[in-house]
């Protein structure tokens, strides 16, 4: 009788601890889920997937993905059946199946607002969201905010471009984030300037602006590569993330990128840590399979890089 009271007792402890543990939310950059018109042939995004399977992509670092409440990346893309329609050098879509990728990878919630979303027009956007709903994948960004409560916690994801910071973007931002009554508020920008490693001044007056209208977490992506960090009144803002299982490339040649771990409780952000990684599992090439680097030498010339 005894052994059954302490069993009992120790469950009802383990469950009081799980209901009070931090919220963790893992976020990362840029996912472009298949190629662009024109890409040549061969180790292709398309390629690796019939070869290797929905749960490569993101199997390198699932003992951070899987072990989360949340994990939040940008979806650099449509996934879709219509051809890209719109003219540029890289117009860029994946097949409505690659969204397997991000179910087996365990990340629930992507950003839609990127350059690349309506590559294949109106029509691609309206099947990516129906491809999303279908693999329970939730969205946020294009006029979408999504909103959850985890063990007492309720957490909203704001996505936008941030190519103006002028006064209508700024007031945008401002009235999407008050109507919000989530206690976390994680928003992510797309923004900034291509393979350059410092933010801009439309990057810093978006990010300010949104904390001063109530983000608890500002994340951005776009450059391709990782770009510095910055505390404004107590929020941090990760300018860019950079690449991360990103099918446009098939060798870049900056390979850094990262996870960004935040733990948040119902008073708010808790803690938060960047996690250096590389955007391929081996140096020669893109495999689409990022890793955690071990090696501190190279963990710290990455912070470094981020000013950290």
């Amino acid at each position: 009788m005894k052994n059954i009271l302490l069993l009992f007792f120790l469950l009802l402890g383990s469950a009081a601890f799980a209901q009070d543990a931090p919220v963790v939310v893992t976020m990362a950059g840029d996912c472009t889920l298949g190629g662009f018109k024109g890409q040549s042939p061969g180790n292709t995004f398309g390629d690796v997937f019939r070869q290797k399977g929905a749960a490569w992509f993101f199997g390198g670092v699932q003992e951070y993905f899987a072990r989360d409440d949340l994990t939040f990346v940008n979806l650099e893309g449509p996934l879709t059946g219509i051809p890209q329609k719109v003219v540029k050098k890289f117009p860029i879509k994946g097949e409505p199946r690659h969204a397997d990728a991000l179910v087996s990878g365990s990340v629930e919630v992507v950003n839609l607002s990127n350059n690349h979303m309506l590559d294949c027009g109106k029509d691609g956007l309206a099947e990516t969201l129906r491809v999303l709903d279908r693999a329970g994948i939730a969205y946020a960004g294009e006029g979408h905010v999504f909103q959850t409560t985890v063990r007492g916690v309720t957490i909203a994801f704001f996505g936008y471009n941030g190519w103006s910071a002028d006064a209508g973007s700024i007031a945008r931002i401002k009235r999407d984030l008050a109507a919000s009554r989530a206690r976390v508020k994680i928003v992510e920008f797309h923004w900034g300037v291509e393979r350059t490693y410092r933010h801009n001044a439309t990057q810093e007056r978006l990010a300010h602006a949104a904390v001063d209208a109530g983000a608890s977490f500002v994340v951005g992506a776009h450059p391709h590569v990782v770009q510095d960090v910055q505390t404004y009144r107590g929020v941090p803002i990760v300018y860019s993330m950079g690449n991360f299982v990103f099918g446009a490339n098939k060798n870049p040649a900056d390979k850094d990128t990262m996870l960004v771990r935040a733990r948040f409780t119902p008073q708010g952000l808790l803690d938060w840590q960047i996690i250096p990684a590389r955007l391929s599992s081996v140096a020669s090439h893109n495999d689409y399979r990022p890793v955690i680097i071990r090696d501190e030498r190279e963990r710290q010339r990455i912070l470094r890089k981020m000013g950290l």
